[in-house]
């Protein structure tokens, strides 16, 4: 990462936190929903997250970290903008403006741990970041075609060490 997308990341998360933010560990939530809600997409076996595993994900680095400070991020697509802005809440969240999937990345990609639901923008970006990841486990019906594309066990799908809820 260049020096000025890390200054710019610091400089930006020190005005959304009055935490020193030498210890402040950066969560990155990537939150997708859209097209998974297609009706084909559901018949399929396509499932989104819900606002339970959000506050379960959020809550267990609230538990792990005393200085920590959560980035939510989600596609233009206005229904997943309004599901964010009331479900993904706290005041140590900062719903991020949606610029371009490469800026948004490349944030992602630096924070120190993540949030993920589904879709592969979200795995690729945790899988950067390297940190601790949460993700959300029941992405594909149980018994459906969908399911049938993944292992037994999903490890075919969700990195080793990462943690499913």
């Amino acid at each position: 990462m260049s020096k000025n997308v890390k200054d710019a990341i610091i400089g930006f998360t020190s005005n959304h936190t009055d935490k020193p933010v030498e210890k402040l560990q950066v969560v990155g939530i990537h939150i997708r929903r859209g097209d998974y809600l297609d009706k084909d997409k559901i018949a399929y076996g396509y499932q989104t997250a819900d606002e339970e595993y959000i506050n379960k994900s959020i809550n267990y680095f609230r538990s792990k970290f005393k200085h920590v400070l959560f980035l939510a991020y989600t596609s233009y697509y206005w229904k997943d903008l309004l599901w964010r802005e009331k479900h993904v809440v706290g005041s140590d969240v900062v719903r991020m403006r949606v610029t371009s999937p490469e800026v948004d990345m490349c944030v992602l990609s630096k924070c120190n741990h993540s949030i993920i639901t589904v879709g592969s923008f979200g795995w690729w970006a945790a899988w950067l970041a390297n940190g601790t990841t949460i993700y959300y486990k029941n992405v594909a019906k149980n018994n459906s075609e969908y399911r049938n594309d993944f292992s037994e066990d999903m490890t075919d799908y969700f990195y080793p060490g990462w943690i499913g809820f």
